[in-house]
């Protein structure tokens, strides 16, 4: 089978004033390049390293935009200035949520004027604490980021029940933006969502990746949200969130592929 055309990469850097930091950031854009004037899709995807050289994504864009899969698209893969800023970043974070609407995103369209303006063309994506952050991006700036592709999100959040957190309450209520979901207008978004059988807690409590995502699912399905949910037999690891994100590229956008 022939090699599928390989796409760019380039690695950046961009400096937050909301954040008063800055941060590494790769863009990746398809080969060849879409017909002039029409708009490139994007995918905002975080843990930035770990997407690039565990999971390779740039040779899965590569693959599913040769096989007509998904539309040739952008992709901006976002790091962190450092690791330990992961876990205050990504978790429900209004700040890190502005930066990436009112920073990052016109940062990349002035980049590349080729990048598509809707927020039916944008997906904001993640795993673990980046699945919490895909869909807190959606809640915040629904305008901006018009899917969530969520895998394995940690749904069990919320701000006083995180272990080893200086205000942690072992019987702090988590699920924070489950109910905020619950109880705000439905907003204009699309949701796939995916968790791994084994990601359950071993206290029965509920509290688990599986369990939270299910309900997540559930409110998001009672307001009237058009959702794609599916578990995967697996935990939590690279391994199946790089096929479950290559799913979910090909549900969100994949439908805009002209028949051959």
């Amino acid at each position: 089978m022939a090699q599928a055309p390989r796409g760019t990469l380039e690695h950046l850097r961009l400096a937050s004033t909301r954040l008063a930091n800055e941060r590494d950031v790769s863009l990746y854009l398809p080969a060849p390049p879409p017909a002039t004037g029409q708009p490139l899709p994007l995918l905002v995807l975080f843990d930035r390293d770990a997407y690039l050289d565990r999971a390779d994504v740039p040779a899965l864009l590569d693959a599913l935009i040769a096989q007509r899969r998904i539309p040739p698209l952008a992709a901006v893969f976002v790091g962190h200035p450092a690791p330990a800023l992961r876990g205050t970043e990504l978790p429900a974070n209004p700040g890190f949520a502005d930066f990436l609407a009112h920073e990052l995103m016109p940062w990349l369209r002035a980049r590349q004027p080729g990048i598509s303006h809707g927020a039916r063309d944008v997906v904001v994506a993640g795993s673990s604490y980046g699945g919490l952050a895909a869909a807190f991006a959606g809640y915040r700036h629904p305008g901006v980021f018009g899917n969530v592709l969520a895998l394995s999100g940690s749904f069990w959040w919320g701000p006083r029940n995180v272990p080893r957190a200086p205000d942690f309450e072992r019987f702090g209520e988590g699920e924070w933006l489950t109910r905020e979901f619950a109880a705000s207008a439905r907003l204009p978004l699309r949701f796939f969502i995916t968790a791994g059988l084994m990601e359950i807690t071993l206290t029965g409590d509920g509290g688990g990746i599986l369990d939270t995502s299910r309900h997540l699912r559930t409110v998001l399905q009672a307001k009237g949200y058009p959702v794609h949910y599916q578990e995967f037999a697996g935990g939590h690891d690279y391994y199946a969130w790089r096929g479950e994100l290559a799913q979910g590229l090909v549900h969100l956008l994949g439908e805009r592929m002209a028949a051959p």
